[in-house]
């Protein structure tokens, strides 16, 4: 059976975090290893997180302290101390129902193992109590799996970080990335690791929810749903037109990184495939893109 290893980013996270261990620690496959990085200014979240590990003497760990730049930087500063078969990725605040792994590690076919991969799956979402309140982030979230058949993932993200993971393979192209790629241009770490795996590796998705993504006032990242997206490019279309340059800034970094290792073409930094993408999106994509080219 494959060895893996996990990453709990965490921030300020006392009142969560040992459900989220317990729930990781608790898995019918046991992870070798799990990585918590911490970028509180408190110290109780890693007591809190020492005191249950310390519990259990069969699991490894390690507890860096995050470089206090934002949960992206926290998340793609902590890969590197990942050497196991596979690296999952997990918020300080979910619950992952107790087959997760296992579940995953059986969609894993043939040869998949020995080249890149990256498998996600769905989500429900619960509040503080840990009470259901909606049964499909990947719906709720208004997200479309169908932009991975396309170059669609250049400029809309469908994959949640806390429900996906890698193998070793694709980790150490994804840490080469975060050596030679601006913190600075990169928006989130799991778009990164989607644009990434949609080049240059298998992806495996299944539609079964395997996490709880928990929704309370201290969210660092996460849900908004569809239609406060829409009411948010209704009252601010300016606003909305600056994030997606914000989009072409890490496509653009994210590309030339593939360019440069042979992943792609030219032809797809200059001419992507976006029929999947949603066409609002489309006309502002090709106009930023005609305004930086004069």
């Amino acid at each position: 059976m494959y060895t893996y290893d996990v990453i709990v980013c965490s921030h300020e996270g006392v009142d969560f975090i040992e459900e989220q261990l317990r729930s990781i620690l608790s898995q019918t496959i046991k992870p070798h290893k799990i990585i918590v990085s911490d970028d509180s200014v408190s110290p109780e979240t890693i007591i809190k997180a020492k005191d249950v590990l310390n519990n259990d003497l069969d699991i490894d760990y390690l507890i860096i302290k995050g470089p206090q730049e934002g949960v992206t930087s926290n998340f793609l500063s902590a890969f590197k101390y990942s050497c196991s078969d596979f690296l999952f990725f997990s918020d300080q605040d979910d619950i992952w129902e107790c087959n997760k792994v296992e579940f995953f590690f059986q969609l894993v076919k043939g040869e998949q193992i020995n080249e890149k991969l990256l498998i996600f799956s769905d989500a429900s979402l619960i509040d503080e109590c840990g009470n259901k309140i909606a049964g499909s982030f990947i719906k709720k979230q208004g997200l479309r799996v169908e932009i991975l058949s396309d170059d669609s993932i250049q400029l809309e993200n469908c994959i949640q970080g806390a429900a996906c993971c890698i193998n070793s393979h694709l980790r150490e192209l994804i840490n080469q990335a975060i050596e030679s790629l601006d913190s600075q241009t990169i928006i989130m770490h799991d778009w990164l690791i989607a644009m990434i795996a949609r080049y240059s590796s298998y992806i495996i998705y299944t539609d079964e929810k395997l996490l709880n993504y928990r929704i309370h006032r201290n969210n660092q990242i996460g849900y908004i749903g569809i239609y406060r997206k829409i009411i948010n490019f209704i009252c601010s279309p300016q606003r909305f037109c600056l994030k997606i340059n914000d989009y072409l800034i890490q496509r653009n970094a994210i590309l030339n990184f593939l360019l440069t290792n042979e992943y792609i073409t030219k032809d797809t930094l200059t001419n992507p495939n976006l029929s999947k993408l949603q066409r609002y999106k489309r006309v502002i994509f090709r106009l930023l893109m005609y305004i930086n080219k004069t």
